[in-house]
């Protein structure tokens, strides 16, 4: 007899069998019982959570020949077939290799003809979300008004991608995740029946690598059983599955602690040599963190040397390794983008708010940066005087690496606030390359005005092209704000010289280009002082003005006609 999966022996039968869904099973065994089953029905959930088997039960239950039934036999010919998968009136379609409009119209056509064995048709549309738009049109038309013979059930892991048309028109169930004490009694039950031994610590290091996933829990069982040739202990499950070493994680936070770069790469390096997957260190070190957090939270006594972090490091520093997780699909060295991530982890938990700016005297002088850095006793204007390095990309990148805020009070929200998260705000757009147009041209902006709660971007005179893509993109810069700052806002793009804009051209902007000179009656002039002083002779090219133009025109030839925004 050929050899069948784990997942596939031990797919549950009946729906008693099934663990952690209970609100779902429950609900189709009443509707059953009352006579009262729904034409469609849509699962939603990630994967492995039983979607695809609970609506294989639902076939069993509604063409049991004892039923329908609640608890199908798994004897009769139907049920039996259905556990096959030959069963002629249940359809599995897979949704992703057939999911243009020819494949759709087929199955709505099946449907309107009777059952040939079967009490119902039931069609299982697994990864639903992945059918073409013109496919999804076209079966909304069945889903409408469907045969009453007719049964639908949509399976899919991401429910947003359903039209509400088609939703609005299926019981939505929701599939949970399996807990990590679930998916461990499953593995040891597992076990059990295949005459396995399994260690507590293997079974529970297994179950924290299925994410709680069924499905993925006994495809890696099967992977450490075949490893190990018997019993399951938890190094030869280390080894398998390149699981990280239990002790790695707590050296590293404890390096981080003690603000010890050295011992942070020494420690992650240790790691690859150990033979774990760099992929699941930053996972590894996030979980820890967590756990000492709780610890920390409930003032349970912990690593002395982590301690000293205290809750609210804790807190950054999950903040930043957890961003940093989703940026190593980018790195093709994921050792090397790991350590980077750790440091710059390390150098935000270390962080420390500047002190708050103290109100000066009416008859004491104003001192520059420069002269409170020296001292008192310095005078600003000396030459020899220490100076501050420049910081402007060391701040760039420190707001890159900030947790996201709070959502700000309704009273602490206000322009002067927004203006100070605006190059925050462009520099979190910024990590999804998707972004990298829309940042580009988000820099000619400025925040300009606060009222209500809508804020008002504006941008020089001539840039209306700007403005209508910042508006296009309205409600993901508005995402960014919240994220950023912890404020809600909705927003509005204009440009300088959009008709009944008042307001004055923002102050961030260079203002020997592009802009505009008002006269006595308060209109704008759109000629620029650039194109003021452009020679009488139409030949003859305008002056790069900036190292960039330049640098365009040494790279391609060509020549500025005109620096008037095209749009």
């Amino acid at each position: 007899m050929a050899y069948v999966a784990l997942y596939r022996k031990y797919r549950s039968q009946d729906f008693e069998d099934v663990i952690g869904q209970e609100h779902v099973t429950r609900t189709l065994q009443n509707a059953i019982e009352r006579g009262k089953i729904g034409q469609a029905f849509l699962f939603t959930g990630s994967r492995g959570c039983g979607k695809t088997t609970v609506a294989r039960l639902l076939a069993k239950a509604v063409n049991c020949e004892s039923g329908p039934t609640a608890h199908p036999c798994n004897k009769c010919p139907s049920c039996l077939a259905i556990t096959r998968g030959a069963a002629v009136d249940v359809a599995e379609v897979d949704a992703a290799s057939n999911r243009g409009v020819a494949e759709m119209e087929a199955i709505c056509e099946s449907v309107r003809y009777q059952p040939m064995e079967a009490r119902y048709r039931v069609v299982i549309l697994d990864e639903a979300h992945q059918l073409s738009d013109h496919a999804k049109d076209a079966f909304l038309k069945t889903l409408e008004e469907p045969p009453p013979h007719a049964i639908f059930v949509l399976a899919t892991t991401e429910p947003s991608k359903i039209p509400i048309t088609i939703r609005s028109r299926c019981q939505q169930f929701d599939f949970h995740r399996g807990t990590l004490t679930q998916v461990e009694d499953r593995l040891k039950w597992v076990c059990e029946r295949e005459e396995v031994a399994i260690s507590d610590e293997a079974a529970r290091l297994i179950a924290s690598h299925a994410q709680g996933s069924w499905r993925d829990g006994l495809s890696l069982l099967e992977q450490v059983i075949a490893f190990s040739g018997g019993g399951v202990n938890a190094d030869d499950t280390r080894k398998a599955l390149g699981a990280v070493p239990e002790e790695v994680p707590a050296a590293i936070v404890e390096a981080i602690a003690a603000n010890d770069a050295g011992r942070v790469i020494s420690e992650s390096r240790k790691s690859w040599s150990s033979g774990a997957d760099p992929a699941r260190l930053l996972a590894a070190v996030v979980e820890y963190c967590r756990d000492r957090l709780e610890d920390a939270i409930a003032g349970r006594q912990a690593n002395p040397a982590v301690q000293r972090l205290g809750a609210e490091r804790l807190i950054k520093l999950i903040y930043s390794l957890a961003d940093s997780e989703s940026a190593l699909r980018n790195w093709e060295r994921a050792d090397l983008a790991i350590e980077v991530a750790l440091l710059s982890a390390m150098a935000s938990a270390h962080q420390t708010a500047a002190p708050p700016a103290q109100a000066v005297a009416p008859d004491e002088p104003v001192r520059s940066p420069a002269a409170t850095q020296a001292g008192p006793g310095t005078n600003a204007a000396d030459p020899h005087a220490p100076k501050p390095p420049p910081s402007s990309a060391t701040e760039e990148r420190a707001d890159a690496l900030e947790p996201d805020a709070p959502p700000a009070a309704a009273g602490e929200v206000n322009l002067e606030m927004l203006v100070r998260a605006w190059p925050r705000v462009i520099q979190r757009l910024r990590a999804d390359r998707a972004n990298t147009s829309l940042c580009a041209i988000l820099k000619d902006g400025q925040p300009s005005e606060y009222e209500g709660n809508t804020l008002t971007i504006v941008f020089p005179e001539g840039h209306s092209f700007h403005a209508s893509r910042t508006q296009a993109s309205a409600e993901k810069v508005a995402a960014a704000f919240q994220q950023v700052a912890g404020a809600q806002v909705k927003l509005k793009a204009q440009a300088a010289d959009a008709p009944g804009h008042g307001a004055a051209r923002p102050s961030a902007q260079p203002t020997e280009k592009r802009s505009g000179r008002a006269d006595g009656s308060g209109a704008a002039s759109r000629q620029s002082p650039k194109a003021a002083e452009k020679p009488d002779t139409p030949d003859e090219a305008e002056t790069p003005t900036t190292e960039i133009e330049q640098e365009v025109l040494r790279t391609f030839g060509g020549q500025v006609l005109d620096d008037q925004d095209p749009f």
